[in-house]
This record gives C-alpha cells, sequence and structure tokens, in this order.
C-alpha cells in the first residue's frame, strides 16, 4: 500500500514539473495562474500531499471499523458462559453438552 501511496505522490510530482516547466499555454489575459515556474511546482506538491493524506485517513477510517458485522456466539460457547457464571451447575452443564454435541 506504501508504494502505491509513493509512486502516486511521485507521478503527481512529475506531472505537476512538467505542467509548470515551459508551458506557456495556461496564460490567462497575460497573467500566469499562481505566479507560474516556481509556484506552479509548490501547488502541485501541496495537492500531492493533500490527496495523500485523504487517501490515508480514509484508509485508516475504513480499517478501524472492523468487521460490518460480529459472529453470533455458538451455543456451546453460550453453555461455556453459563456453566463459569454459575446459572447452572456441572451435571446440567453436561447434560446440555451431549445434547448440542449431537
Amino acid at each position: 500500500m506504501g508504494k502505491i501511496i509513493s509512486a502516486g505522490a511521485a507521478l503527481s510530482l512529475l506531472a505537476g514539473v512538467a505542467y509548470g516547466h515551459g508551458n506557456d499555454d495556461w496564460h490567462m489575459g497575460g497573467w500566469p495562474m499562481m505566479g507560474g515556474g516556481m509556484w506552479c511546482l509548490v501547488f502541485w506538491i501541496v495537492v500531492a500531499i493533500i490527496v495523500v493524506l485523504l487517501i490515508v485517513l480514509a484508509v485508516r477510517y475504513l480499517t478501524a471499523r472492523g468487521p460490518a458485522g460480529k459472529a453470533e456466539k455458538s451455543s456451546l460457547e453460550i453453555l461455556k458462559e453459563r456453566y463459569a457464571k454459575g446459572e447452572i451447575s456441572k451435571a446440567e452443564f453436561e447434560e446440555m453438552k451431549k445434547d448440542l454435541e449431537g
């Protein structure tokens, strides 16, 4: 995942350098957008950093949520919990366990 993010950031940086270096077609009325040259490079670096941060935040958010639904407890797990809490005796536990196991 880190390699993909690094590659995306590098491509964005290279695109910004290529676009800002010697491209005279993007002037509007004789005034260069964002000052041209170095400012264009700075702009694309900032854009690349923001995109990378948004991707990292999205991945962290999605992975922190965990699975959509938790697995249900099995009948045997519930029976073991009831026995551990003292709700049923050992004899009742053994009898119910045999019924559950078939």
